[in-house]
């Protein structure tokens, strides 16, 4: 069963959600879970996405801020595919940083899933 989008938001006209890819109870998930659990869910996005994003920072909701990584799990390193970008606060900014998939995953990390664009 697809699990609901937690928080929405707009960026440049784009409307996203965030989901969390755990199941309810569940602990930390490996990578291939996760992505397997992007595709199900429709939130699989990738650079395209996450540069926008990214680029309109400010137009992040100040509450996620520290409160969650978001997660394109579509967006693989050029030259390491096994990571994938994540954005996350540093405490003045979200930067863009690359996750190991053979990591394991914890529920701060959230997809994001486009739910409609101008």
């Amino acid at each position: 069963m697809e699990q609901p989008v937690c928080q929405q938001f707009t960026i440049a006209g784009h409307t996203y959600g965030l989901m969390s890819f755990h199941e309810e109870g569940e602990g930390l998930v490996n990578g291939d879970t996760m992505v397997e659990r992007a595709l199900k869910r429709d939130a699989n996005l990738g650079e395209e996405d996450g540069a926008l994003i990214l680029e309109h920072q400010d137009e992040i909701p100040q509450k996620f801020r520290g409160e969650f990584y978001l997660v394109f799990a579509a967006w693989h390193h050029p030259s390491r595919p096994q990571r994938v970008a994540c954005l996350r606060w540093n405490g003045f900014r979200w930067c863009q940083d690359w996750y190991w998939l053979g990591s394991s995953w914890g529920g701060y990390d959230r997809l994001v899933r486009k739910v409609s664009m101008k």
